[in-house]
């Protein structure tokens, strides 16, 4: 039987990111991964904060030879077209890099998977854990790779099995989050025009009263774009996926023009989109990161960030953990709590975009100089730092406080945004 010190499920930005670091630190580390990369994903836009992470990783030199698109920032525009506000990193609150990069998440994540297979983790394609089993010990896993099955012996586990949840789903702790079951739909595009200049890379994000479009610029001129609606909104549409996709872009006016001429070059997918919770996120000697511990409505592009931070913290973590283990519950509780704040801070943040009151004032930002003082919080939410300093939740909460007033006394003209559906 194969015995090592961690065994981390999944091989996606979280997994490799975990054995990597683990790896480097000494560690004996196996890593499932159930496919064979490179594969298609979902989840192309990476946030800033995510880069000094992939500089310590190694990995900036092959995505750079890869041609990964440079974001400055995102822009967000009504569905009308108008008003639209424009997003730079750069002028956040906090320091942060003040760029970013758009990724084929196949090739993405195929660097990241072979960069932990160099750094010494043991990493295992095309095996999938079937079942694992805790004692007083460590963890015994059943792994199936082929049509032979093993077992591998492992003193801390690692879930990063992404929306499959592997712990949660046995454990039967996942939550879904009532509010956000929603469902995205999307394609990639060629032949579709992109902004001129340095703007050229940046995300278009298109807000409609029940959801929102993405225009994310890739390599080789290829466009992502995809539709985020309500389920419930979709399945009234009475209408295939595909074709609630098409009538979007085409009744649209902030992308009908761009999307005109534009040919789709992949099939479309279609993603339950439902955001939930798994528990806390260590327990019993094992930790679950990334989408395994919960899956977050992507409207800020968190995911990739939240799961390659979580790992590299839990990889700290697990790495002091083995180092002296009287204090491997305290830390685990330490690491965990921290986790858990964390998603709190992005789940208030989500509850707030979807309310009329947000766009309102994030799409007409006003004049007077309190207001003008919350834009570099906001810019820094969308660089993706993190809970931050008194200073960055001050303007936060400001700004959740100015949403109440306009919900009472209008600060600002209503926005019609329109359904995804109108004709």
């Amino acid at each position: 039987m194969r015995a090592c010190d961690v065994l981390v499920i999944g091989g996606g930005p979280a997994g490799s990111t975990a054995g990597h670091l683990l790896a480097r630190a000494g560690r004996d580390v196996v890593v499932l991964e159930r496919e064979r990369f490179p594969r298609f994903h979902i989840g192309e836009s990476l946030l800033p904060a995510n880069m000094p992470l992939l500089e310590r990783l190694g990995v900036r030199a092959a995505l750079d030879d890869a041609d990964c698109v440079t974001k400055f920032g995102a822009r967000i525009v009504a569905a009308t077209g108008t008003p639209s506000v424009r997003i730079r990193f750069a002028d956040g609150l906090l320091p942060c890099p003040p760029s970013a990069l758009q990724v084929v998440r196949a090739t993405f994540d195929e660097i990241l998977l072979r960069a932990c297979a160099r750094s010494g983790a043991d990493v295992l394609e095309k095996h999938a854990a079937t079942h694992a089993k805790r004692d007083p010990n460590g963890w015994t896993v059943r792994v199936r790779g082929g049509e032979r099955e093993t077992e591998i012996r492992a003193r801390y586990l690692v879930d990063a099995s992404g929306r499959e949840t592997f712990l949660a789903t046995s454990r039967r702790t996942k939550q879904m989050a009532q509010k956000h079951r929603r469902v995205a739909v999307y394609a990639h595009f060629s032949g579709v025009p992109r902004d001129p200049g340095p703007d050229a890379g940046d995300v278009l994000l298109a807000v409609r009263r029940d959801g929102w479009l993405w225009v994310i610029p890739l390599a080789n001129r290829t466009t992502s774009i995809g539709l985020v609606v309500q389920g419930n909104a979709l399945r009234q549409f009475d209408r295939t996926p595909q074709d609630a996709f098409e009538h979007a872009l085409k009744h649209t006016p902030a992308l009908a023009d761009r999307t005109r001429d534009a040919t789709r070059i992949s099939p479309v997918h279609v993603t339950s989109n439902y955001s939930y919770e798994s528990g806390s996120a260590a327990r019993d000697g094992a930790l679950a990161i990334g989408d395994a511990l919960a899956f977050l409505d992507p409207v800020f592009s968190t995911g990739v960030w939240l799961a390659m931070g979580g790992a590299e913290t839990a990889s700290a973590a697990l790495d002091q953990c083995l180092a002296e283990p009287a204090k491997a519950k305290v830390t685990l509780a330490t690491w965990s709590a921290a986790q858990a704040q964390t998603n709190r801070y992005y789940w208030r943040l989500i509850e707030s975009f979807y309310t009329p009151e947000f766009i309102d004032l994030l799409l007409q930002p006003s004049d007077v100089p309190l207001f003008r003082s919350l834009v570099p919080a906001l810019n820094s939410v969308f660089a993706g730092v993190g809970p931050g300093t008194f200073g960055l939740q001050a303007r936060l909460r400001l700004f959740e406080m100015l949403q109440t007033f306009h919900r009472r006394f209008n600060l600002q003209p209503r926005l019609d945004l329109g359904s995804i559906f109108d004709p």
